[in-house]
């Protein structure tokens, strides 16, 4: 009985971790090919991307900045420290679906504690080189609109902006 129960779930345990390699191998395609500017991968981000203009799209901001400080050590010496704040806003749109835009500006309004929060993390697990890198905007704001459309189950969120930029400073 303890054999038969302690092989269900070594397998069940295989079967979960297999199937969380595949995501992460996924999400890590498509973040490299962002850095490494894969013409492919960018290709076919763009072509699944619709382009709307803002006019026509609802904007939601979220009410405060979101702040994340990365430090730069070397060889166990602090160098430096890079502060960033950035207010996230989001453009939303459904051809057709006022009500269902609607719904997910109020969606995004009742779950922005829970948005800051995993924003949040997604800042702070990058480092110092990475958050100092060229066009380090553009790829936070892919990174944020995956996240939160598959934290929201949407596609009606079309893009990320930054209505401030993206406000840094070296110390």
């Amino acid at each position: 009985m303890n054999n038969k129960m302690v092989m269900i779930v070594g397998v069940v345990l295989i079967v979960v971790s297999i199937t969380l390699s595949a995501v992460s191998v996924i999400m890590v395609n498509k973040v490299l090919g962002q850095i490494n500017n894969d013409e492919s991968m960018s290709a076919a981000i763009e072509d699944e991307r619709v382009m709307v203009p803002i006019a026509k799209q609802t904007v939601y901001e979220m009410a405060d900045s979101i702040i994340a400080i990365f430090t730069n050590e070397v060889d166990g010496e602090l160098k430096g420290t890079l502060n960033v704040s950035v207010k996230i806003g989001f453009g939303i749109y459904a051809e057709d679906d006022e009500e269902g835009v609607l719904a997910i500006a109020t969606l995004i309004q009742e779950k922005e504690g829970y948005l800051r929060d995993r924003i949040s993390k997604l800042l702070s697990a990058k480092t110092y080189e990475y958050m100092s890198q060229e066009g380090i905007e553009e790829l936070l704001q892919e990174e944020i609109l995956l996240m939160v459309s598959y934290e929201l189950e949407t596609e009606y969120i079309l893009q990320v902006y930054f209505p401030d930029g993206l406000l840094t400073s070296y110390r």
